[in-house]
């Protein structure tokens, strides 16, 4: 029986090393990953797709942009008219602010992208200007040799508890890389929002020459640069996680239990961070 034990004892070490190999592994790709996906220009992010997206609005969506503005200019010319009662009393001010009015409305609509990715460049220089900052600051996430260290110090004869300590080294990995998982979701669909409030950028920008629609188009920018400024706030939940991850690899860990359970409560606190940038952001510019 004690080579039936021993056997046993050796399964379950090996099982033991290899829940604990690569721990970090995705945890370090991971925030890689969204640091990469934090900084989306429209333009710039997959060509192709911009050009399909463009294309489209230029066919389908300009047309009715222009129709809307047409409407709406035409409704505020009638408005002045009827303001001034008579064709007499209608100055020539009120007929040159709708000229001018109108002009800046159709350079809104047919310079729509123009306006899409120049609210974008400007938030790509405020991430390169934090990047350059963020990467100064120490962000060690070599965590593996001390999980290695713990690792081998158990007892290879206790089998129980070599049984429990893998059972948990699988556990956590596995809910390490579901939060990572859902991390690049977040992401990923951030990038698809961009992309779909960009495909339809024309229909709110038509509205902003006029004072009883303006609201409209101000709102859709406002909830354009918020999905920008998600980068900014993206950007500054990875660098906390980074620090607060360098804080915990500066501490000599005590048990597998401690650092596993630290480093899967920070990874849950990256991915709800994350999910929570977009009303971040939506605050801080007014939209809804």
């Amino acid at each position: 029986m004690d080579w039936l034990s021993k056997y046993f004892q050796s399964v379950l070490i090996e099982m033991m090393k290899g829940a604990a190999n690569g721990f970090y592994e995705t945890l370090a790709g991971l925030t890689g990953d969204v640091t990469s996906l934090a900084n989306i220009n429209p333009g710039t992010y997959n060509p192709t797709i911009f050009a399909m997206i463009k294309k489209i609005s230029d066919i389908a969506i300009v047309p009715v942009a222009c129709l809307i503005l047409c409407y709406l200019m035409v409704i505020n010319f009638i408005k002045i008219i009827q303001d001034r009662n008579t064709y007499k009393d209608l100055t020539f001010m009120p007929v040159f602010k709708w000229i001018l009015f109108t002009s800046i409305g159709i350079i809104l609509v047919t310079k729509t992208y123009d306006i899409v990715l120049a609210i974008f460049d400007v938030v790509g220089w405020i991430l390169e200007k934090t990047g350059t900052v963020v990467k100064s600051a120490p962000a060690d996430m070599d965590l593996q040799t001390q999980l290695d260290k713990l690792v081998l110090a158990v007892d290879p004869t206790d089998i129980g508890k070599v049984f429990g300590v893998t059972f948990q080294l699988l556990m956590c990995k596995f809910m390490v890389w579901i939060v990572g998982v859902l991390c690049k979701v977040c992401m990923y669909f951030r990038v698809i929002s961009i992309l779909v409030y960009s495909s339809a950028a024309a229909i709110p920008m038509a509205t902003l020459m006029d004072s009883g629609q303006s609201a409209t188009g101000q709102n859709y920018l406002k909830n354009l640069a918020s999905l920008g400024l998600q980068g900014f706030f993206t950007i500054m939940i990875v660098a906390i996680f980074q620090a607060m991850i360098a804080d915990l690899a500066s501490k000599p860990a005590t048990s597998i239990v401690s650092l596993i359970g630290n480093t899967l409560m920070y990874t849950l606190a990256l991915c709800l961070g994350l999910f929570s940038t977009k009303k971040v952001a939506d605050v801080v510019l007014g939209a809804h």
